[in-house]
Order: C-alpha cells, then structure tokens, then sequence
C-alpha cells in the first residue's frame, strides 16, 4: 500500500488502518487536517498513545479540498478531494489521468 486515502473515521472505514499503524508498518496517510487531526484523537482515545508520538508512525499528506493534487511516484494522475454530506467530516475523491491521446479520463 503506497498511499491511503482516509475518507473519515467512522470505524468501518478505518479499522484495517489502526491495525496496520500498531503493529508498526509505516503508513501514508492522504487526507484533509480536519480528518487527520480527528484520527489522532480516535487513536489516542483507543491506544492511551500520545498524538505527537502516534504522528511519528505516520506520513500526513495534506490535501486542500477542490485543489488538483499529484502524489509522488504517479507522475500523470491528479486527485481532487472535496467534502462530502456525512454525519462527521467526510471527504470523496476524483482520480484524474490522461489517455495515450492526451483526453482527461476520470475516475
């Protein structure tokens, strides 16, 4: 797993993540602040870890809702994050690529 993209933190959507960041496999977190510094409370509240040293076993991308981003190492796509209507901040993302042609296509 290069990169994961962490919608919100309702538990169906993040369970597979806490996991992965306790048994110590460093992990890419794509997300806005507001759903990462919520995932940091979840943790601390689950784990009885500190935020700051929970930080230290992850990689934050920041992403700006409705701003093309590239991630490293995918040179050609682009993802565009917004919020999405959810009981807690909730994000949705678009995947952004051009054919051999040169055409936007779109995921």
């Amino acid at each position: 797993v290069l990169y994961l993209f962490l919608t919100h933190v309702h538990s169906d959507h993040d369970a597979g993540l806490i996991e992965r960041i306790l048994s110590g496999l460093r992990t890419r977190i794509v997300t806005t602040r507001i759903i990462f510094e919520s995932f940091l409370r979840k943790l601390e509240a689950i784990t009885g870890f500190p935020k700051e040293q929970i930080e230290e076993w992850l990689d934050f991308y920041e992403v700006e809702p409705l701003k093309k981003t590239r991630l490293p190492g995918f040179e050609r796509t682009r993802f565009t994050f917004d919020y999405s209507l959810h009981s807690i901040p909730s994000g949705r993302f678009r995947l952004t690529c051009p054919d051999h042609q040169g055409r936007e296509r779109v995921i």
